[in-house]
């Protein structure tokens, strides 16, 4: 348990995926690095471990940096005959979406970004600067 804002919480901390993804190719340890993405999420539960209270999204490689803070202002039970295709649905109907589908990965790869933090441009970057 921790203290957190006067509350005693149970903290989970986990890190995401790191190196290169098999599936997408996507190196997401460079994201990371390039400050692009998290790459560890801090979970806060209720001391009896029933209710979230707030989730952080965070990057390790910018000194723990919280790109993402949610907290949990309202907790409703849910009937246990809820399924995720009857919430996608619900999600759907709520916000008028028509149709989805999933997209395969691009073919084409992502450049390097190694060079994505730093002082200096390229000269042709700076055109779009002007």
């Amino acid at each position: 348990l921790v203290d957190e804002g006067g509350q005693k919480l149970n903290k989970w901390v986990t890190s995401g995926v790191e190196g290169v993804d098999p599936k997408s190719g996507l190196n997401f340890t460079a994201l990371a690095q390039t400050g692009v993405i998290t790459n560890a999420w801090v979970l806060y539960l209720d001391k009896d471990h029933k209710q979230i209270v707030k989730l952080l999204g965070i990057n390790t490689f910018e000194n723990d940096t919280v790109y993402l803070e949610s907290n949990v202002t309202h907790w409703e039970e849910l009937d246990e005959a809820l399924t995720l295709d009857v919430a996608m649905k619900d999600i759907y109907q709520a916000y008028d979406i028509l149709q989805s589908h999933n997209r395969a990965p691009a073919k084409d790869e992502a450049p390097e970004l190694r060079a994505a933090i730093g002082q200096y441009q390229a000269q042709s970057t700076g055109i779009l600067f002007r």
